[in-house]
């Protein structure tokens, strides 16, 4: 699965990386913290996330979340 194309379309077309964009979605990418985990992050067999995946990337998103000020 190409996971850098989907960032690179996410990157070019939403406000995080351009505020000025006409697009109104905010994201948070998991592209660097997926990549960076990679081994602990996937099954070994398909590109779907585990258990670790999961749990790291709920902690990542609680945390930039807490950041904004949203939670």
């Amino acid at each position: 699965f190409e996971f850098r194309k989907i960032e690179n379309i996410f990157s070019e077309k939403l406000p995080v990386a351009h505020p000025e964009s006409e697009y109104p979605i905010n994201y948070i990418s998991l592209f660097d913290l997926a990549e960076t985990n990679f081994n602990e992050f996937y099954f070994k067999t398909d590109p779907h996330w585990n258990s670790q995946g999961v749990s790291l990337s709920a902690d990542y998103i609680a945390e930039e979340l807490k950041k904004k000020n949203i939670i």
